[in-house]
């Protein structure tokens, strides 16, 4: 699942996802967008806070051959 459905359903502004996992708003809502990557030590705060529902491959996709082009 998506950083940004689990937020939704969950009903979580950037904001307080922010405060819950130690990160400012706007630096999860850049992770949320996929405009950038969350550290590890953020991801691994993600992933536990999320209870395993956001994984490290949720927040790390695979390159695609489109990537590589």
């Amino acid at each position: 699942m998506g950083l940004g459905d689990w937020m939704k359903s969950q009903n979580l502004t950037d904001s307080a996802f922010g405060a819950r996992v130690e990160a400012s708003q706007q630096h999860i809502n850049r992770v949320r967008r996929g405009v950038k990557q969350a550290s590890p030590a953020l991801a691994r705060r993600i992933v536990a806070f999320t209870g395993g529902a956001v994984t490290l491959a949720d927040l790390y996709p695979a390159p695609t051959a489109e990537d590589a082009a």
